[in-house]
């Protein structure tokens, strides 16, 4: 678990809730509960705003991402080229 996470989780508790995952939050939500005010995702996003939470996470994601292209040259070929193909696809869609 990194740092932010763990603040964030650590800030989550100190106000009453205790979620360690986001499914984990979703699942206790009522059915129709109004998402924008429901209180419990409105302290986890403060939370995640407070800790920085969510760029820490992209940084993770994207260390991970190049460390496995750099395991595998193959992919980043692929991945090259399914990027052209929908930059491609986007201008002719836009035209």
């Amino acid at each position: 678990m990194q740092l932010g996470e763990a603040e964030k989780q650590r800030r989550m508790k100190d106000v009453g809730y205790s979620f360690n995952t986001p499914i984990q939050l979703r699942d206790a939500l009522p059915r129709k509960a109004d998402i924008i005010n429901e209180p419990r995702v409105v302290s986890d996003v403060a939370c995640k705003r407070k800790t920085d939470h969510l760029n820490l996470v992209d940084e993770d994601r994207a260390q991970a991402q190049r460390e496995v292209v750099a395991d595998n040259g193959r992919l980043l070929a692929e991945w090259t080229s399914v990027r052209r193909q929908k930059r491609t696809a986007e201008r002719g869609l836009n035209a």
